[in-house]
């Protein structure tokens, strides 16, 4: 800037509001939240209507897999479709496998994964709002005399789908023989056959497994190891759009008080298990 085109007096005045300018963008800067590392309170309500909600779903039925032509499915692929008529906002959604989702929650990749509660889901990711509640389970034969708790399965082969958090007491048992396996499906076969002796699943993956294989509830008995386990929406702490926050728990909310939320995660109408004995 020509200084020297000015009066004296006014350089002054000039130099001092020029610096001030520089200060206030300054000032700015430093109040709006920077790429990972996200304060809900300070993001905006009022998101650009054309900005996508970026999904990526886990792949574990029934909660997310591909019909024939790679057509997504399942009852988070039917939450996120909702979410996205409710909160008018286009929706970008991938079914990819558990691990992948995860991953994509880290990276960024995704703005939203819908998980359970685990250490690795709070490591990646912001809570948004829950979304289900579900209770973990140990299922037996009903004519085995199994123990339904963690604890008194050492030694036995316990079926699990992989990559799925079921707590911390089967998380860091080492006296159980776990079989990792794709789906429950191939868990519950292997059950029937005897060629494990329990299998570990939330009650959500269970009813509806059992429900599609048409076997009856009867040949099961059943324990719950945990009474409450969350699954919530999370936003990822380097999400690329960070300001659709807001937007999205509104939209849950408003999915919860008409009841939406509810009737997407409705059971099948089985009989209520029982506690696992202590």
């Amino acid at each position: 800037m020509q200084l020297a085109l000015f009066p004296r007096g006014c350089r002054f005045f000039c130099l001092s509001f020029l610096l001030l300018a520089l200060a206030g963008q300054a000032s700015f800067a430093e109040e709006t939240p920077r790429r990972g590392l996200l304060n809900p309170q300070n993001l905006s309500p009022f998101p650009e209507q054309l900005t996508p909600l970026i999904f990526a779903t886990p792949g574990v039925w029934p909660w997310g897999y591909k019909e024939p032509g790679e057509q997504p499915a399942g009852t988070l692929v039917r939450f996120a479709e909702r979410l996205s008529a409710v909160a008018d906002l286009p929706l970008m959604n991938r079914v990819l496998p558990h691990r992948r989702a995860l991953r994509e929650l880290e990276t960024g990749e995704a703005d939203f994964v819908p998980l359970f509660e685990s250490p690795g889901a709070e490591a990646a990711g912001i809570p948004v709002e829950p979304i289900v509640t579900t209770r973990v389970l140990v299922v037996s034969r009903a004519a085995d005399d199994v123990p339904l708790n963690i604890e008194g399965l050492a030694g036995e082969a316990v079926g699990y789908i992989r990559g799925t958090w079921y707590g911390e007491a089967f998380a860091n048992n080492r006296e159980i023989r776990k079989v990792a396996v794709a789906d429950l499906n191939q868990a519950v076969e292997m059950l029937l056959l005897g060629r494990i002796r329990a299998l570990v699943s939330t009650d959500h993956v269970f009813y509806h497994t059992i429900e599609v294989m048409n076997e009856s509830l009867d040949q099961f008995q059943a324990g719950v190891v945990i009474s409450e386990q969350k699954g919530i929406l999370y936003m990822s702490r380097k999400a690329r759009h960070p300001e659709l926050f807001l937007a999205v728990r509104k939209a849950i909310r408003q999915m919860r008080a008409t009841g939406e939320l509810e009737e997407i995660f409705r059971l099948p109408d089985w009989p209520e298990v029982t506690a696992a004995p202590r």
